[in-house]
């Protein structure tokens, strides 16, 4: 028998969420992860030098050969690979010291945040922010317990966010992700954002000091409105 659907809500979020939202299990596990490569060369000068009148015939096709257009070649390129880990990763992402009051933070803005609710309990929570200077709405945080994402409730909460920057006059909507959270990226990817942006020294050292940032984005607006 197959299982019954749900009733899922969105409604603005509360201060009174804080508690429930911490206590959710959002942490991840992962046997993949995102390695940065780079590619960091000199071009070499042409050193074309002509050629003299005793020159060979073979020499003379070299020089030709010389002067053709060259095909462009990488000075600089960065390159993702996904990368399988064993043993898996696994982060603890709500019992870290300082989740809730940084919860609690968010939740005491107004009109910034949703919170999703199945079958009346609960069970996640997006944040948002406005960056006036550029025009694009960011997340601030994406919280999702691990036992009701097969119901898409991250993506419903995408949404959200996405029509609400729209509202905003936002012309994107950006986040930024951690390499090592290959689930995360995986899931924006899905809800059509992209990587827009790449910083391997975003993150202070620490524990996470290996880890690179990734910056997804999407188009909200084709032309941001004054």
């Amino acid at each position: 028998m197959d299982e019954r659907t749900p009733h899922i809500d969105v409604r603005a979020v509360q201060v009174s969420d804080a508690p429930i939202l911490h206590g959710l299990d959002n942490d991840f596990e992962t046997d993949h992860i995102y390695v940065l490569r780079v590619q960091n060369r000199s071009l070499p000068g042409t050193g074309i030098r002509p050629v003299a009148n005793s020159a060979s015939v073979s020499e003379e096709k070299e020089y030709a050969k010389a002067k053709e257009p060259k095909e462009p070649v990488a000075s600089f390129a960065l390159e993702l690979v996904e990368t399988p880990v064993d043993p898996p990763l696994y982060r603890n992402l709500h019992e870290h010291k300082g989740a809730l009051a940084e919860i609690q933070m968010l939740v005491r803005k107004e009109d910034s945040g949703f919170t999703a609710l199945v079958d009346g309990k609960v069970v996640g929570a997006i944040f948002m922010t406005i960056e006036e200077d550029r025009s694009v709405a960011r997340i601030q945080k994406l919280i999702i317990g691990r036992q009701y994402r097969r119901y898409k409730v991250g993506s419903l909460l995408v949404r959200c966010a996405s029509d609400w920057g729209r509202k905003q006059k936002c012309w994107a909507l950006l986040v930024e992700a951690q390499s090592t959270n290959f689930p995360e990226v995986q899931f924006y990817l899905r809800n059509g954002l992209e990587i827009w942006s790449i910083c391997s020294h975003f993150y202070p050292p620490g524990a996470a000091d290996h880890d690179v940032a990734l910056f997804l984005g999407k188009h909200l607006l084709t032309h941001p409105e004054g």
